[in-house]
């Protein structure tokens, strides 16, 4: 989905009232462009930026995973995306152990690796696809976007109520696997 289309729906949650024809446009043009550097619509798109980042690094992580060549440290911009947390590190299905220095990913050896990591989110375009797991809903990064729209505007009763609303969502969609009741013991 595209960022305008959760944007538009965080415009109809917190009534702001965006021209609805900004949100039918299909590519940059002066009209959209003008319209971006406008309040309301400019600090919707940096809510939506601050939420999707927020997501990613602390709670429901987006994971990449790439072939990487190293002679034994793995320069941070080595990655296609901007690491968060290296999960693992393989070669030939084998784990290969590594540590974090200040410059890269220092392992053992050299050679060409399969390395699964951790990203944060590029920002995003208004017009650009959302990179988000499966289990975020447009719905709940729209929660995000009306908690810090209202909390940057000074609305800060509207923001405790988004907030709320965000981080039930949240919890809701980081649930993993199916919940299990534990049987009655009788004694």
């Amino acid at each position: 989905m595209k960022l305008s289309e959760i944007i538009q729906l965080a415009d109809l949650l917190l009534g702001t009232k965006v021209d609805s024809n900004v949100f039918v446009k299909t590519s940059m043009d002066a009209e959209l462009s003008s319209y971006l550097s406008q309040k309301p619509l400019s600090l919707l798109c940096e809510c939506a930026n601050l939420t999707l980042a927020e997501i990613a690094c602390d709670y429901i992580q987006l994971c990449y995973k790439e072939v990487i060549v190293s002679n034994g440290i793995i320069d941070y911009k080595a990655f296609t995306k901007d690491v968060l947390s290296v999960l693992r590190i393989e070669d030939n299905k084998q784990k290969i152990k590594f540590r974090y220095t200040s410059s890269g990913v220092e392992t053992d050896k050299g050679g060409k690796f399969e390395v699964i990591y951790t990203y944060k989110p590029k920002k995003c375009g208004f017009l650009d696809e959302v990179e988000k797991s499966v289990a975020i809903t447009d719905r709940l990064i729209a929660y995000g976007i009306a908690s810090e729209y209202c909390l940057l505007s000074g609305m800060y009763d509207e923001a405790s109520i988004w907030d709320k609303r965000y981080k039930d969502a949240l919890r809701c969609s980081a649930r993993k696997g199916e919940i299990k009741i534990l049987p009655r013991l009788f004694v």
